[in-house]
């Protein structure tokens, strides 16, 4: 109630509607109780006699009368109709949300990738693809995917990258502070005397969220692993195939009996699971995070693994099921990885 008398006071003030004045005076208060310099104005208005245009009114005029004034203070105080009001705030939503987002184009694809690093020369130094804004993490592991302590680090461009890192674990977070920029970062792992280097990059149209950089030797703990003596460096494809990516040309194979998928290429088997192979013996090998491994083996039409301390036996056909895997040597197109 208080609020609409302090409206009314301001509207009579401001030059509103005067014929409410008697009406307000008789309801509101004396001229003791009005804002400064209208208690004058309206004195001089009753003295003018204007307010005995309002004498006899009958009640449903005077309602009238109330409701015009009533409707005019509305407007006064809310000049605008719903639908501007709407319109409004999507225009306000709007203009928040443009200088929310940061200048430049914005990276349209999120990816998460798998880095081989080896020390030999020769060797280009892998590529890190940072966003502006974004947080990117960057894991350190060892060919079995084991994650590697990290003893420091030392960024080429502090100005351009901001980095953070717990000393306890493998485990980098980069954050691009321009828009653009390229500089490079060199990493002491534990136990190793020379850094990894990588090249860290800004403004790209793809940007890693997270990267697990494999250094392709054992943690020193894992140095007594046993491995086959015709055991040779893991190819570049089984790298992919842990990236989600199978090699141009692998053609996809029906797998049952287990949790496990195989390609034919290059008249080899490549295998991808979270199981460990028993038989036959594999080739190579290689090692992602969470437990998953890419083996390269000889065709045969079944496969023996351990999942989880059971022995499964997994039986390999063709696409038409019609003979074993491995025995057309047919070659199409690769295929995307999806669930196991």
């Amino acid at each position: 109630m208080l609020k609409v008398k302090v409206w009314v006071r301001q509207a009579l003030y401001m030059g509103g509607v005067l014929a409410m004045s008697p009406l307000v005076f008789s309801q509101y208060g004396q001229s003791d109780n009005m804002p400064q310099g209208f208690a004058s104005q309206y004195q001089s208005y009753q003295q003018s006699g204007q307010t005995s245009q309002h004498a006899g009114l009958s009640p449903a005029d005077q309602a009238k009368v109330n409701e015009a004034a009533f409707k005019a203070l509305l407007k006064q105080y809310f000049p605008l109709t719903s639908d501007q009001v709407h319109e409004f705030k999507d225009a306000s939503a709007e203009q928040k949300k443009a200088n929310a987002t940061p200048p430049g184009p914005a990276p349209v694809v999120e990816t998460s990738n798998i880095i081989p690093v080896d020390f030999k020369p020769g060797h280009v130094m892998p590529v890190l693809r940072i966003a502006a804004g974004s947080v990117s993490s960057i894991v350190f592991t060892d060919k079995a995917g084991k994650i590697w302590p990290i003893v420091s680090y030392t960024i080429g461009d502090p100005e351009a990258f901001g980095i953070e890192w717990n000393k306890s674990s493998g485990v980098l977070m980069l954050q691009g502070k321009k828009l653009y920029g390229q500089s490079n970062i060199g990493v002491i792992l534990q136990g190793m005397d020379i850094p990894v280097m990588l090249t860290i990059l800004l403004g790209q149209e793809n940007w890693d969220y997270l990267d697990y950089v494999q250094v392709q030797q054992y943690l020193p703990s894992d140095q007594g692993i046993s491995q086959p003596s015709n055991v040779t460096p893991a190819p570049p494809y089984l790298i992919s195939i842990l990236n989600g990516v199978p090699p141009g040309g692998a053609v996809e194979l029906s797998v049952n009996g287990g949790a496990a998928k195989v390609w034919s290429y290059l008249g080899k088997y490549l295998m991808l699971t979270q199981a460990t192979l028993l038989s036959p013996s594999w080739s190579s090998r290689a090692d992602g995070p969470s437990g998953y491994h890419a083996y390269e083996l000889q065709p045969t039409p079944s496969l023996m693994i351990s999942n989880q301390g059971q022995v499964q036996k997994l039986i390999v056909t063709s696409p038409q099921n019609t003979a074993p895997a491995g025995l057309t040597g047919s070659v199409g197109s690769g295929s995307s990885l999806g669930g196991m």
